[in-house]
C-alpha cells in the first residue's frame, strides 16, 4: 500500500518518463534482435556463429535500455530524485541537458548514417549494415529526449496564433510561370540544344539523398528550438547574443572541413592527372591561363600585357604570395575564402524569411559543392579546388543579393550607403566576369525602383552608384588604355570570339574588314555583333531562347527529378556517374509528380519571400535572369556560366522546405513554429541600416580603389623579381654547365649554336614542367606543339621571366631534375616549331638537357645529363 502511495504521489514528469521508459527499452531489444537476425559470417564466429565483433556491439546498443532501468529504479526508490525534480531551476538544468544531448545525438547518428554514403566513408558495406541497428537505434533515442522536454517538462501549448494569410496570388503566379516555361520547352525543344555550338553540361545537381538529409536536419533543428523555447525565459542560458556570427562562422567551418576532407580532382580537364618529371597537380586551359596571369602578376612581368578576368587573377595573386606555387595549398587557401558563400547564403536567407531558411540554404550550397568536387574528374564543373573563376563570382552575386535585400529592406526614401555598396560590388564582379557589365543597367534600374518617385534620391543614389563603379573600374581602364588604346576591362581581340557565336551558322553577308589596331578590333567586333542582330534577328533569339532555357533547366534541375528513372538506391546517396550531362528526367508520371512537388516547394518559398519583400525578391529574380540572358546570348549555357546565380533557384526551394516543416507541425501537433520557435523559424524583425557616414564612404571607396588597382599598384610600387640578363650570361650559364662535366664538344656545340644570329637567349622562373611520350597530348591537336598528341616526346613548361614563354625541348627522358620554380636558361632558334635548343635548369644539382634534334645518334641513346 505504501509502495502505491509513493508511486501515487511521483511528478508528472516521472509519469511521463514511464511511457518513454518502455519505449526506450522495446527499442533497445528490438536493434539487438535486428543486429543478430542479420546473415552471420562462420569464418570469424566465435560463439554461436557471431563473430567478435558483433557480440561487442551488443554492448553499446543495450546501454540506453540500462540508462532508463536505472532512472526507473531511481525515481521508484529515492524520494530525494523526485524531490530534486521539483526544484525549477533543477527542472530547467535537466531539460537543457536533455535537450542538447537529445538533438547532437541525433544530428551525429544521422550525419553518419548519410555522410558515409556522401562521402564514400565505407568500403565494406557489410560493416556499415551491422553498424544500423545501434545507430537507428541511438538516432530514436535522441529524438525522444526532444519529445519528453516538450511533452513532460515543459508542455507546449497546441494554439496557433493569427498568422499571414496564404499568399495565394504570387503562389500561383510563381507555378504558371514555371508551369509555361515546362511547356514552352516541350512545345519548342529549347533548352535541349538545337544549337549545339557552345551549349554544355547542365550544372551538377543535388542528390536525393542529401535533400532527404538536410530536411532530417531540418526537422531536429525544429524540435530542438521548440524544446529548448519551452524552458522559461529566466532558467535556460541565454544564447540570442551573436546568435548570426555563430551560425556563419559554423558554417564556414562545416564548409572547410567537408571540402577539403575531399581529394583533389585526378584527371579534371583544367586540373589533369598528374605527369611526370615532378608528379605534382597543376592547372590546365582556362585555369592555366587564369594561373599564369597571377604569375606574370606576382613576379612584376605583366608590363604591356592586358590581364583577363583581373579581379580573379589578383585573387590568385594574393594566394600565391602566401603559399608560393604548390597546388594544394592555394587550393586550400581559395576554399576558405569560398566557404563564406554558404554563411552568405545564410544571411540571404534569415533576411528573406528565417534563419531556419538561411540554415537550409547553406547546407545545400555545400552539399552541392560536395557533388561538384566528386564529379571533378567525371564531368564539366567548376568548383573550388579548381582555379576556375565561377565559385568566387557566385560568392560575388550572393554578396551583392544580400546587400540589395537589405537595401530594400532599409526604411524611407533617404539616400542610403546601399547604392554606393552595390555599385562597388557590380563593378568588382565585372572584373571577374566580363557579362557583369549587364549589371550596369541592371543597378541603375535598382536605384530607380527603391526610389520611384523621389527624383533627388534617384539621382543622388545613380551618382554614388556610378562612382562606385567608376572607383573599381578605372584603374583597369586607365592600364588597359595605355597599352591597347582602348578604354576596356578586358583585351579588346577577345571579343572577335563573340561575334563568330552570331555568325556561326549563318553570316548574314556581313563584312569583315581587317584591323591593324586594337581599338580598330573593338569597334570591328561590336559592328559585326551590331550588324547580325538587325539581319538575323530572329535566328539569334532563337539561340538566345534556347540557350536561357537550357540555364533554366539547369537550375530547375538542380533538384533531381529521376525517381522515375529506374535509378539505384545508391545513386540517391552518392555520386557514381554525370547523369547530368543532360537533360536526364525521363518524361514520365513518377518524375512528373516530383517535378510538380519541387515546384510547388518553390512556388511555396518565393511566395512567403515576395509576401514580407516583394520589391527586393523582384530584384533578385531580375538577376538571375539578366544574368542568365547574359550568357544566353553569346550561346554559353549550363555548367560554370549559369552557376554564379542558380543557387537563387534552390534558395527559394529551401525557403519552400521550411514553409512545409511549419505547416507539418501546424497538422501533426498544433504547434506554430513560428511562435513556439519565432527566434528560428519567424520572419525576422525589421533591423534599421544605419547609412555610412562620410568615413564609411571613405573606408569603402579606398577599397573599391584596390580592388581595381590591385595590378597597376603593385607594378608601380614593388620591383620586377625576375632577374635582368642579356644574351651573353644566357650563353655563358649554360656552356659553363656543359664544361662543368667535361663535355668540351658540348660547350663547344653551344657557343657556336649562340653565334648565330638567330638563336634566341631566354631566363627565368620554369613552372609547371609536364613530361609528354611520344603520342601524349591533352588533346588532339596537332598545331598545338606543346599540349597536342604528338609523334615526338618532349618536356614542356612556362618561364616567367622579362619574356615570358611557353617552352617546349624535345627529349626521350621523364626523370630530369627540375623542381617547380627553379630559373632556367632556354636557348632556341625556333620555339613555335622545333622547341628549345638547350634548357639549364639550376639548382642543388642542375640539370643541361639537350634537344634531340641536335643530338647526335650515339648521344640520343644516352640524353646527356650535365650536372654541376
Amino acid at each position: 500500500m505504501e509502495k502505491h502511495n509513493n508511486i501515487s504521489k511521483a511528478t508528472t514528469v516521472y509519469k511521463s518518463f514511464r511511457i518513454i521508459f518502455y519505449i526506450i527499452l522495446i527499442q533497445s531489444f528490438a536493434a539487438v534482435l535486428w543486429l543478430l537476425l542479420i546473415p552471420r559470417e562462420p569464418v570469424n564466429a566465435v560463439f554461436l556463429g557471431y563473430s567478435i565483433r558483433r557480440l561487442l556491439l551488443i554492448t553499446p546498443m543495450v546501454f540506453p535500455a540500462f540508462a532508463v532501468l536505472f532512472v526507473n529504479h531511481k525515481f521508484k526508490k529515492s524520494e530525494t530524485w523526485r524531490k530534486w525534480l521539483d526544484v525549477g531551476r533543477n527542472k530547467a538544468n535537466l531539460a537543457m541537458m536533455l535537450v542538447l544531448g537529445g538533438v547532437l545525438t541525433a544530428l551525429a547518428v544521422w550525419s553518419f548514417i548519410f555522410l558515409s554514403h556522401f562521402l564514400d566513408l565505407f568500403k565494406d558495406i557489410g560493416k556499415y549494415n551491422r553498424l544500423m541497428p545501434m545507430l537507428i537505434n541511438y538516432f530514436f533515442v535522441g529524438i525522444e529526449l526532444l519529445v519528453f522536454v516538450i511533452t513532460a517538462f515543459y508542455p507546449l501549448p497546441k494554439r496557433s496564433r493569427k498568422t499571414l494569410q496564404f499568399p495565394w496570388k504570387s503562389f500561383l503566379a510563381a507555378l504558371l510561370v514555371i508551369g509555361l516555361c515546362f511547356l514552352v520547352i516541350e512545345i519548342t525543344g529549347w533548352g535541349y540544344g538545337y544549337t549545339s555550338i557552345v551549349i554544355v553540361s547542365l550544372g551538377v545537381p543535388l542528390l536525393e539523398g542529401q535533400i532527404w538529409y538536410i530536411a532530417g536536419i531540418l526537422l531536429m533543428i525544429a524540435f530542438a528550438a521548440l524544446a529548448w523555447n519551452a524552458i522559461p525565459n529566466g532558467q535556460r542560458l541565454c544564447v540570442v547574443k551573436q546568435r548570426d556570427a555563430a551560425v556563419f562562422l559554423a558554417l564556414w567551418l562545416i564548409a572547410v572541413v567537408l571540402w577539403t576532407s575531399l581529394p583533389l580532382p585526378e584527371h579534371n580537364y583544367f586540373a589533369p592527372s598528374v605527369r611526370p618529371p615532378n608528379f605534382e597537380k597543376y592547372p590546365f586551359s582556362d585555369a592555366e591561363q587564369y594561373d599564369y596571369n597571377s604569375m606574370y602578376v606576382l613576379y612584376g612581368t605583366a608590363d604591356e600585357f592586358v590581364v583577363s578576368k583581373p579581379l580573379y587573377v589578383s585573387f590568385l595573386t594574393v594566394l600565391h604570395t602566401v603559399a608560393g606555387l604548390d597546388y594544394i595549398r592555394v587550393v586550400f587557401l581559395q576554399t576558405l575564402v569560398i566557404a563564406l558563400f554558404p554563411g552568405i547564403l545564410y544571411l540571404i536567407g534569415k533576411e528573406l524569411h528565417s534563419r531556419l531558411g538561411g540554415i537550409v540554404i547553406a547546407l545545400l550550397a555545400i552539399f552541392r559543392e560536395i557533388n561538384s568536387i566528386q564529379a571533378s574528374s567525371i564531368a564539366n564543373v567548376s568548383n573550388s579546388k579548381l582555379l576556375l573563376s565561377g565559385m568566387l563570382a557566385a560568392l560575388m552575386a550572393s554578396l551583392l543579393v544580400y546587400v540589395i535585400i537589405r537595401w530594400f529592406k532599409a526604411p524611407g526614401k533617404k539616400v542610403s550607403g546601399h547604392a554606393f555598396i552595390t555599385g562597388g560590388i557590380i563593378g568588382a564582379f565585372i572584373l571577374i566576369r566580363l557579362q557583369a557589365m549587364v549589371l550596369v543597367p541592371f543597378g541603375i534600374l535598382l536605384v530607380v525602383v527603391r526610389y520611384f518617385r523621389n527624383i533627388k534620391s534617384i539621382l543622388f543614389s545613380f551618382l554614388l552608384m556610378v562612382l562606385a563603379i567608376g572607383l573599381v573600374l578605372a584603374p583597369v581602364l586607365i592600364r588597359n588604355h595605355a597599352i591597347t588604346g582602348v578604354y576596356w576591362v578586358d583585351n579588346p581581340s577577345s571579343s572577335g570570339g563573340l561575334y563568330r557565336y552570331f555568325i556561326f551558322e549563318d553570316d548574314y553577308e556581313i563584312e569583315i574588314p581587317e584591323a591593324s589596331s586594337m581599338e580598330e578590333q573593338l569597334n570591328r567586333n561590336i559592328s559585326v555583333i551590331s550588324s547580325a542582330f538587325s539581319r538575323g534577328f530572329g535566328n539569334i533569339m532563337r539561340f538566345m531562347m534556347d540557350h536561357f532555357l537550357r540555364n533554366e533547366i539547369s537550375s530547375i534541375l538542380i533538384m533531381p527529378v529521376r525517381l522515375g528513372n529506374q535509378t539505384q538506391f545508391l545513386d540517391f546517396l552518392k555520386i557514381i556517374q554525370p547523369f547530368w550531362t543532360e537533360i536526364y528526367a525521363q518524361l514520365n508520371t513518377l518524375n512528373l509528380f516530383v517535378f510538380i512537388a519541387n515546384s510547388i516547394i518553390i512556388a511555396l518559398g518565393f511566395s512567403f519571400a515576395f509576401q514580407r519583400n516583394p520589391r527586393a525578391v523582384l530584384c533578385i529574380i531580375g538577376f538571375h535572369v539578366i544574368y542568365s540572358l547574359s550568357s544566353a546570348v553569346v550561346r554559353l549555357a549550363g555548367w560554370r556560366f549559369i552557376l554564379p546565380v542558380d543557387w537563387i533557384i534552390f534558395a527559394f526551394y529551401a525557403l519552400g522546405l521550411v514553409e512545409l516543416i511549419n505547416a507539418f507541425f501546424r497538422a501533426a501537433f498544433r504547434w506554430d513554429l513560428k511562435m513556439l520557435a519565432s527566434g528560428w523559424a519567424a520572419y525576422p524583425s525589421e533591423s534599421v541600416t544605419k547609412s555610412p557616414a562620410w568615413r564609411g564612404y571613405l573606408i569603402y571607396g579606398l577599397l573599391f580603389l584596390f580592388i581595381g588597382g590591385f595590378i597597376p599598384l603593385r607594378e608601380a610600387l614593388f620591383p620586377s623579381m625576375v632577374p635582368e640578363y642579356d644574351r651573353e650570361d644566357v650563353c655563358s650559364a649554360i656552356i659553363s654547365a656543359a664544361e662543368s662535366r667535361h663535355a668540351p664538344r658540348i660547350a663547344d656545340d653551344i657557343a657556336a649554336y649562340c653565334e648565330d644570329e638567330s638563336t634566341g637567349a631566354l631566363m627565368g622562373y620554369g613552372v609547371y614542367p609536364r613530361f609528354f611520350d611520344k603520342g601524349e597530348g591533352y588533346y588532339d591537336r596537332s598545331h598545338d606543339k606543346r599540349f597536342g598528341k604528338q609523334e615526338y616526346s618532349r618536356l614542356v613548361f612556362r618561364l616567367i621571366g622579362e619574356v615570358n614563354s611557353s617552352v617546349f625541348i624535345k627529349t626521350n627522358r621523364e626523370d630530369w631534375g627540375f623542381p617547380n620554380g627553379a630559373l632556367v636558361y632556354v636557348l632556341a632558334q625556333d620555339m613555335n616549331k622545333s622547341g628549345a635548343a638547350y634548357v639549364l635548369v639550376t639548382g642543388e644539382d642542375s640539370e643541361l638537357i639537350i634537344s634531340r634534334t641536335i643530338l647526335n645518334p650515339a648521344e640520343m641513346q644516352s640524353e646527356l645529363s650535365i650536372k654541376k
